[in-house]
Parts: structure tokens; sequence; C-alpha cells
């Protein structure tokens, strides 16, 4: 799961904004390859991210998460610098996860990530 979603707006206008996706270390042990450091992905997907990412923080959490959860504001942030179409963040996390868009796409728009995950 990623631990941060940060969204890119150098360089691109309105609509194109591209999502960097920082993964950690679970372990953290010395097997692991980015131990000090994060694997960086970018995505045009930060829709797919940003959800999974609340779901994550959904299913961990012992207690209902509320707007006003710092982990959700930061999520809701990061969505908000997404040109999201006028969906709201309360929408996102409400929709059917993985949206019907996304479970429709041809695989070859998403490479890397999912050609490693179906492995």
């Amino acid at each position: 799961m990623p631990s941060n979603c940060v969204v890119d707006t150098r360089g691109h206008r309105t609509h194109k904004r591209f999502a960097k996706v920082y993964f950690s270390c679970a372990e953290r042990g010395e097997h692991c390859l980015y131990n000090h450091t994060y694997l960086k992905m970018k995505t045009r997907c930060p829709r797919l991210w940003i959800h999974m990412m609340f779901l994550t923080l959904q299913a961990r959490s012992e207690k209902p998460l509320t707007q006003e959860d710092q982990q959700v504001l930061a999520l809701k942030s990061t969505w908000d610098s997404v040109k999201n179409d006028g969906k709201s963040f309360v929408a996102l996390i409400t929709s059917a996860f993985p949206s019907i868009k996304i479970r429709t796409a041809n695989p070859s728009n998403y490479p890397g990530y999912i050609s490693q995950a179906q492995q």
C-alpha cells in the first residue's frame, strides 16, 4: 500500500495531472531494496490510489473514520488538488471500488504496476 500520494502539477495545464505514489518497505529490514528511500511511481490514476489509500485507512482503523481525521484530511487535500471532474471527496470514497472505468480499462493503459501485481 502506498505510503504517500502527491499530485504533480508542474508543467501540466489543466487536466493532465499526474500523481506520484510512494511505496515503502513494510519490514524495513536488511533485505528491503527501499530500506531508506521510497519506491516512486508516476500514475495518471490518482483517483484509484487515493480511494485505495482511504479504504486501507478504514480497514486499519479500530473506529469509524470521520472527515476530521488528519489522514482523511490529507487524502481530501490531495483529491482537491486533482482535476476531479466535479466529483467530491465524499462521492469518491463512497463509490464502488475499483470504478467501472478502471475495471473495464485496457491493462496496457496501466503498465508496470498491474503487470507486476498479476504475477
